[in-house]
This record gives structure tokens, sequence and C-alpha cells, in this order.
């Protein structure tokens, strides 16, 4: 699997594994290594892109499996604190290594930022139904990735393809998420901050007002983009500090 690795020009404070979107299907390292670049000059964090394999060629959880020997490469090549980080599906996916290296006690990740993540396969909430949202990503597009990356219904409450139906979020890295009003995917990243919350895992939560799915990694065109990319940012060098100072 390739990695891109993008360095600050600072010592790093941190490894950020950042774990691009574009449902499960597209997407590359190569085409998020401009929002990567801004990233890893706000948090000054080194930003290691895996190019994990895609659907449908490589269908749940191959995709999920890449993205976690990623995480533990660079928390044996980095002697740094770990976060994972990643914008819709790659959010998913985020959110289900955090998951996954809580249950078996490695890699330590510092915090999980989870950017618009899609976070449930039932695609049934209140903002999936909400024409307003139906802009970027609509539901027939989140349901053809879906049928691409786990066809089969039935699998889609494995919590690790719908990280929202874990039994238990407790003892979860802390949490940065960034969600857009107008996004079919509000709702179930909203509950997913829920839970934490009611966990008692510490989650910084911003809702970016009047944007659209995407918008993080759209900087160019995206005021707001800059300024989640700064909340992201503050919040991070918290739990960086917390870290290294643990």
């Amino acid at each position: 699997i390739l990695v891109r690795v993008v360095k600050p020009v600072a010592a790093p404070r941190g490894v950020i594994v950042y774990l691009h979107g574009g449902g499960f299907v597209t997407g590359t390292a190569a085409n998020h290594e401009p929002v990567c670049r801004q990233i890893a000059a706000a948090t000054g964090c080194v930003v290691a892109i895996p190019d994990y394999r895609l659907a449908p060629e490589f269908r749940f959880p191959i995709p999920l499996e890449d993205c976690l020997a990623a995480v533990t490469w660079a928390a044996g090549r980095f002697d740094l604190p770990l976060v994972v980080m990643g914008d819709s599906a790659g959010g998913n996916l985020a959110a289900a290594v955090a998951h996954a290296a809580h249950m078996q006690g490695n890699p330590s990740i510092a915090a999980q930022v989870l950017l618009y993540p899609v976070m449930d396969g039932a695609m049934d909430t209140p903002s999936y139904q909400d024409p307003a949202n139906d802009l970027l990503l609509s539901p027939d597009a989140m349901s053809w990735f879906w049928d691409h990356y786990l066809p089969d219904t039935t699998l889609r409450t494995d919590p690790r393809a719908s990280p929202l139906r874990a039994a238990s979020v407790s003892g979860l890295p802390p949490a940065i998420m960034v969600l857009a009003s107008h996004d079919i995917l509000r709702d179930e990243g909203q509950a997913y901050a829920d839970r934490l919350v009611a966990a008692r895992v510490p989650c910084d939560l911003m809702i970016a007002e009047g944007e659209i799915h995407g918008f993080f990694v759209m900087g160019g065109i995206m005021p707001a983009a800059r300024t989640a990319l700064d909340f992201v940012a503050d919040k991070l060098a918290v739990h960086l500090i917390q870290s290294n100072s643990g």
C-alpha cells in the first residue's frame, strides 16, 4: 500500500494518518495531498495518507484492514503522538480504526478527527430525507457507494462498517468532529458525537452552518474550510500537549 507522507516545516508535534473520502470507491492519496499539506502546516504534524484499496474490487472489510495496517505502520515508524483523521467515508474508516485499536489495545491513538463522517448504513435519518441537504452528496449517491462497499445489507449493522452501531464507545480516544448543516450525513454524525459525550469521551463538535458535504477539502472555494481547519488545529493542539506530557 502506498503511503504519501507530508511533513511540516518545523519539528513535528505528532503524526496524523489521514484516510481520504470518496465513498469507499473513489479518491486517492494524491488528490487529497493539497488539503493534507494545509493540515500539516496548521497542526505542525506529519500527515501520512495511505492509498487504501477501494471497492468494488476490494469490498468491506479490506479497506478498513488496509487503514488499520497503515495506522499500525505509522505508530512504529514515527515516535510521535498518533492521530487518525478522515473525511466522509474516510471518517467512517477513522472511527472504525480508532475502535479497533482500542479493542485490541494497540496502537495507542491520541485523538480521532472525524469530518462529516459516514457512521451508519441505515440511511434513514431526517437529514437524509430533507431535500435541502440533497446537494453535493445525495441519498441516491450514498446508496450507490454502500452497494459497492457492502452490497449485503444485512451486514451493514456490523460496527466495523457502521461505527454508530458499536455496542460501546467507552474508552475511545478523544474526538474532534466537524459536520455540515446541509449534509445528509449530519444526523448520524451528531448521534455519534452524542454517544461519545454520554460515554464521557471528550468530543469537540463544530457544525458548519450553511455548509455542504465535502466543504473541508475545498478550501480554494469554501472560506468555511479555513475556519474548520483552525478549529481542528486548536482542539488537536490540546490533545497533543496532553499526550506529550503523559
